[in-house]
């Protein structure tokens, strides 16, 4: 008799490294089941990050540069922000 051959699905889990692609029952496999899968880069869309700016830090792809720049954004509005803040704070 012969044997049936199926696929079974690819774990759909983000981490650091990538998507897992185990295959598995559920989707999700046993290991990364109780965790949430990390958003994927926006640049290069391989790498998960938990980065605020959304960019993983991979220098082959050009993300490392796309990083920086986002943060160096993103720090520039908080301290614009701050002193905004401060100026209220002293005029009140």
């Amino acid at each position: 008799m012969p044997r049936r051959q199926f696929d079974l699905p690819k774990c759909s889990y983000v981490g650091q490294k990538g998507v897992c692609g185990q295959p598995c029952f559920r989707g999700v496999c046993g290991l990364h089941r109780n965790r949430t899968s990390l958003p994927l880069c926006k640049s290069c869309c391989k790498l998960g990050t938990n980065a605020p700016h959304g960019y993983c830090a991979n220098i082959e792809s050009g993300c490392r540069w796309k990083a920086q720049h986002h943060s160096r954004v993103l720090k520039a509005n908080r301290e614009s922000w701050d002193a905004f803040i401060d100026s209220l704070e002293d005029g009140a």
